[in-house]
């Protein structure tokens, strides 16, 4: 069957015609929603004729199946057109005619409302889509959940445009909100209508501190029709509001101390850059070498418009590139009245740019680049002298090719040398040129230059070259305490938050085109023991399995709470232009704290960017590609000068930690993870002889015996250890009775292990099951085969593993790995080169070698195997 080809929808009208109704479906689901209509606006020009609940079936007897084919029909009509609807209500069909009026008409008409929402588990979420009421923006927030407008439920997104349809600009109306903080909240809002939103839009952006972003943000916002008639509105207004930051690294892209040259910039900055540049300049790729850049033709002529009467401001600057050029002298070396290039050569090839690619050309000079290898151009001059022609040549250099970088030095060096500005006029100059690239910048020309000269600008006094606030500046320095307090009624622990950065401390940070955002954690901090820490430390032994065994987070069974495997945190974006927090709340109720009993939490907050990573299973921050224990470390180590002493962590910005004491008076979820690991330790151990029908019985009563239900069955739980017991009772008959009908799955309980267990619980089980396969003194190759797969599932070390197994079997009486499996034994893979496969079977050898002395007769047989093993491994190898 032929698959229908998705129409390009092109707006055709500025303002497309709207008929003010709205629809049960998702923009995204235009296209395969049906046009069931869940909105009419009060007082419009559809309204008494179009119906909350109406099926448009055609529209100028155009059949419509979707909404997206009314948007086509829709597109096609003129404002003033009268418009024929054929709609099936209440299983009738119903022909109606519509006058269109004007666009100005329906933005009077039309209310601009605060949000829309969606459902989500059965909750009305609210999504924000306009900031022009004040008192509705600063007391919600998405995903607060909407519960009734002017007393009436909303239950679904259906009932959001029924209730709304009733309602006209001018009209007050009071929302219902449950807030996951603060509880229930009304906020009463006099309702606007589409010309008033947009005088607000304005006055907002006219008294925005980003001046040249919001100007350009609201033009493009009603040239595409107030953001409909763009692909992803969204994401090009937040493009728009980095324009000023792009803007000046840009232009601080010249800077050696800085090193960010545009040629070194990630994709995505590059293609932020392009985004925002004038139509004119779309099409240079600022990524390119200098020599790439230099002889485009819109630079050629930027550069050239800046000439002096007798000097030519481009060929000044390609001379910078000449070999022997002089910017001082008049040595033949120099490029003269640079009018167009004509062929560029290396030693042997010369190469006709009118006969070549652009591309063609561009990879020309990136070989000449890479190789460091001088280029010859030939060039046009725009003055014949006399008798001789007007075509010359000039070798250039590709040393130190910083791309257009080089083009914004050398410019400094002709504002220096030509109009003898001063290093506050260069700095002025240059920066006023790079920025004319973009959008809502003035072009940069004579004019602007001559205004320059006349500014009294006086040069900054020179420093001694050492920044003695270097380790404070750019910094921002975050302190934060924590309390318990009642919130809405409800016993919370609040989070106070003071010195959070400012609007121009957060512009200063996004300049990479960064989100920054406040995160906080909660992790369990009791077992963490400062003399122990530095008894592991100067043993050293790993800091790290002491603090994975010791600081646990704190989790939650709200999702609207966590993230990853049910971490409970708190995230907020902290915009230049948004409100901040002041104090953030945790409810004691969303707590699953790891462990019963008196314990210390400490709230860990980060001002961190959007790069930074955080591990979905235990909150800890990524670096360089794994969870740190640096908040650990800091905790511990009073004498540290701060949380990042080296500037390791380039994408948090800062962090603090406050602690509060807490009894928590039920089985904290480690104590419980340890019931479902026991649970899932004895359905492993079933698992391992489930196919031996014969035994099962045995191996039932050699499980029992070493199986122990955890610290959950202690003492100290009380009634909770009578319940341990039962746990463990049900569990062994249960499992049992699925292994007699071979329904013990190994891959579910392997991946339900590995959800419900830490490290070393995972060494602990490999251990248990190599215990429980040698009991009887012997190890086969199915037991063999079974523990391999669980220590690589488990994504055990596998040396680590191999050296476990080699003790448990080493006095085991009768042992057999399986065929084809002597050269894992040893821990040797296939990827290893032969000297190394050699340097471990010297070292087993010696090792297995040395035991055939011991006392134990069994250990004494078992090392004479494995020491001929090895030989005769080693033997093979030497061949």
């Amino acid at each position: 069957m032929a698959v229908k080809k998705k129409r390009k929808f092109v707006q055709r009208l500025q303002h497309i015609v709207r008929f003010d109704v709205g629809f049960d479906a998702r923009n995204e689901h235009r296209n395969t929603s049906k046009p069931l209509i869940n909105f009419v606006q009060a007082g419009s020009i559809s309204d008494k004729k179009l119906l909350v609940g109406d099926l448009i079936l055609s529209i100028n007897n155009i059949e419509i199946k979707t909404i997206g084919d009314l948007d086509f029909e829709t597109n096609k009509i003129d404002w003033g057109n009268e418009v024929l609807f054929e709609v099936k209500r209440s299983n009738k069909i119903e022909k109606v005619k519509i006058k269109t009026i004007s666009f100005h008409n329906f933005q009077k008409n039309s209310i601009n409302w605060p949000c829309h929402v969606k459902v989500k588990n059965n909750l009305v979420l609210i999504e924000k889509n306009a900031f022009e009421y004040p008192d509705f923006d600063n007391s919600v927030e998405d995903g607060d959940i909407l519960l009734s407008i002017d007393s009436e439920k909303i239950s679904s997104e259906f009932d959001f445009g029924k209730i709304t349809s009733k309602y006209k600009p001018g009209n007050n109306v009071e929302f219902k909100i449950k807030k996951k903080q603060l509880g229930e909240i009304k906020v009463k809002l006099k309702l606007i209508n589409a010309v008033q939103a947009v005088a607000i839009s304005k006055k907002s952006i006219d008294d925005h501190y980003l001046k040249k972003a919001g100007s350009l943000l609201f033009k493009e916002w009603v040239l595409t029709d107030y953001g409909r008639n763009h692909d992803d509105w969204n994401k090009r207004k937040e493009d728009i509001m980095k324009l000023e930051t792009i803007a000046e690294r840009f232009s601080d892209a010249r800077y050696t101390y800085n090193s960010d040259y545009i040629k070194d910039w990630k994709n995505k900055d590059a293609k932020l850059l392009t985004s925002l540049l004038k139509p004119e300049y779309k099409d240079i790729n600022f990524k390119l070498n200098f020599f790439s850049l230099i002889f485009n033709s819109k630079i050629i002529s930027k550069l050239r418009s800046l000439n002096l009467k007798k000097e030519c401001c481009y060929s000044y600057i390609l001379t910078g590139k000449a070999v022997g050029g002089d910017w001082v002298k008049d040595v033949p070396a120099n490029i003269k009245n640079f009018e167009k290039l004509i062929s560029v050569k290396d030693k042997k090839k010369e190469v006709f740019v009118d006969e070549i690619s652009e591309a063609s050309l561009n990879f020309f000079f990136n070989e000449m680049v890479d190789k460091k290898k001088n280029i010859f151009i030939k060039y046009e001059s725009d003055k014949k002298f006399w008798k001789f022609s007007n075509k010359k040549k000039a070798e250039l250099s590709t040393e130190s090719a910083r791309g257009f970088a080089d083009i914004a030095k050398n410019l400094e060096y002709w504002f220096e040398s030509k109009y003898k500005f001063n290093k506050a006029k260069v700095k002025l100059a240059v920066d006023d040129f790079c920025k004319s690239f973009f959008l809502e910048y003035p072009d940069f020309n004579i004019e602007r230059i001559k205004e320059i000269k006349k500014l009294d600008l006086q040069d900054e006094p020179e420093d001694d070259g050492y920044d003695y606030d270097s380790d404070y500046q750019d910094k921002i320095y975050i302190s934060t305490s924590v309390n318990k307090k009642k919130i809405a009624g409800k016993e919370s622990f609040v989070v106070k938050l003071n010195n959070l950065p400012n609007e121009e401390e957060i512009e200063n940070h996004i300049i990479r085109g960064q989100k920054i955002y406040l995160k906080i954690y909660i992790y369990d901090v009791t077992d963490l023991d400062e003399d122990k820490y530095f008894k592991t430390l100067d043993n050293g032994e790993d800091t790290e399995q002491y603090f994975l065994n010791n600081s646990h987070v704190v989790k939650t069974e709200d999702l609207s709470w966590s993230e990853g495997n049910g971490i409970l945190v708190q995230t907020k974006e902290l915009e230049s232009y948004g409100s901040h927090p002041s104090e953030l709340a945790f409810p004691y109720s969303k707590l699953q704290i790891p462990k019963y009993g008196k314990r210390k939490l400490s709230f860990r907050t980060f001002i961190c960017t959007d790069n930074q990573k955080f591990d979905e299973n235990n909150g800890r921050f990524i670096s360089n590609d794994k969870p740190n224990f640096r908040a650990e470390e800091y905790f511990l180590d009073s004498y540290s000068d701060g949380f990042d002493e080296y500037n390791d962590y380039t994408d948090i910005l800062s962090y603090s930690s406050s602690e509060i004491e807490v009894e928590y008076k039920q089985p904290g979820y480690l104590e419980i993870n340890r019931r479902k690991y026991n649970d899932l330790k004895i359905a492993l151990s079933l698992a391992l002889n489930q196919d031996d029908k014969n035994n099962q019985k045995a191996n039932l009563e050699k499980i029992k015996d070493s199986v122990r239900y955890g610290d959950y069955a202690s003492v100290k739980y009380g009634d909770y250890a009578v319940e341990g017991k039962i746990h463990k009772i049900l569990s062994l008959k249960r499992n049992y009775e699925k292994s007699l009908n071979e329904k013990l799955n190994l891959d579910n309980i392997l991946k339900d292990l590995k959800k419900n267990s830490v490290i070393h619980e995972r060494y602990e089980i490999i251990d248990f099951l190599l215990n429980l396969a040698t009991k009887d003194e012997t190890f086969n190759s199915k037991e063999n085969k079974f523990i391999d797969k669980v220590s690589k599932e488990l994504e055990l070390n596998k040396e680590k593993y191999q050296e476990i197994k080699k003790q448990k079997t080493s006095s085991v009486k009768f042992v057999d790995f399986g065929e084809g499996v002597e050269e894992s034994v040893f821990g040797i893979d296939k990827d290893m080169t032969k000297n190394e496969k050699l340097k471990i079977l010297r070292k087993e050898y010696s090792r297995w070698n040395a035991l055939t002395n011991n006392t134990d007769k069994m250990i004494r047989e078992r090392a004479k195997e494995m020491r001929d093993l090895a030989a005769s491994l080693r033997s093979q190898y030497n061949k």
